[in-house]
């Protein structure tokens, strides 16, 4: 698949798509064989990260926009790298990993040391995630290949590690502050045109960015924050997620509707006539 072949965003589907067909398998052998499927899904995400880290070094790859990148560097790097759901398997892997510890993990209790050390850990990664390779963004950076193999390859696990220690922490010992403001229920209004959002917003960007026909001034937040940009999003949004998707999701629970067995029907019969 060739990046300028497709919408800048429609490739993320199929990826999403194959990594969603292959996580059953992955699921199944982590189930049937706890031990020797963490080592396998280890294996898995530790092969993706070489793959990934070695990838970017010989072909002179950069997930990260800097200054001096060129455009064939970054169809490059789009084709052979940012593309591939090989690549991702890492971090999908990690997600894995999470369900099976909160589906198994309901009277683990960690204690403060585990709890302290954890948190630390979870606040270096983050910071490194996003911090750590702050040399790429100055003006003055020169392509350095170990550079982007380090930020290609290291920054995900480190990203996902955070996250993931922080939905595990707020799941078994209760929600934080931090915990309490991501479990906001506005998170769970905008989960549900989310992945409208996913779909109409670059489309949006596109035509914005054409139907400018003379020279203007820029500021950062005016540019970055387009307040009319962000309403027609967001308006486009709920209507595709009313209009398409929840009457598709309607349709799959009809047809995946778990039938009631004869025990079931009895009782409910029974209730109605008592």
């Amino acid at each position: 698949m060739k990046i300028y072949e497709c919408l800048t965003h429609t490739h993320h589907i199929g990826i999403d798509t194959q990594l969603f067909f292959l996580s059953p398998i992955l699921v199944y052998v982590l189930w049937r064989w706890p031990k020797r499927g963490m080592i396998t899904l280890t294996t898995i995400a530790l092969a993706s990260t070489i793959y990934r880290f070695y990838l970017t070094y010989v072909m002179q790859l950069s997930n990260y926009i800097h200054m001096s990148a060129s455009t064939p560097q970054l169809f490059a790097t789009a084709d052979y790298s940012y593309t591939q759901p090989s690549h991702r398997l890492q971090v999908y892997v990690m997600g894995i990993f999470v369900g099976y510890l909160l589906k198994y993990s309901e009277n683990v209790r960690l204690s403060q040391t585990t709890l302290k050390i954890g948190n630390a850990l979870a606040v270096a990664c983050f910071c490194l995630s996003y911090f750590g390779f702050y040399n790429m963004g100055m003006k003055d950076y020169v392509y350095n290949p170990m550079d982007a193999a380090l930020f290609g390859s290291i920054a995900p696990l480190l990203f996902c590690f955070a996250y993931s220690w922080l939905i595990i922490t707020s799941e078994l010992i209760g929600k934080g502050p931090l915990g309490r403001f991501f479990s906001w229920k506005i998170w769970k209004w905008w989960t549900k045109i989310s992945y409208g959002v996913y779909l109409t917003q670059f489309p949006i960007y596109f035509y914005n960015v054409g139907r400018v026909r003379s020279s203007t001034t820029f500021s950062f937040f005016g540019t970055q924050y387009n307040i009319k940009e962000i309403m027609w999003i967001i308006f486009l949004s709920m209507l595709l997620t009313v209009m398409v998707e929840m009457p598709f999701q309607n349709v799959r629970d009809i047809f995946m509707k778990k039938k009631p067995t004869k025990k079931e029907s009895g009782e409910v019969r029974h209730e109605k006539e008592s």
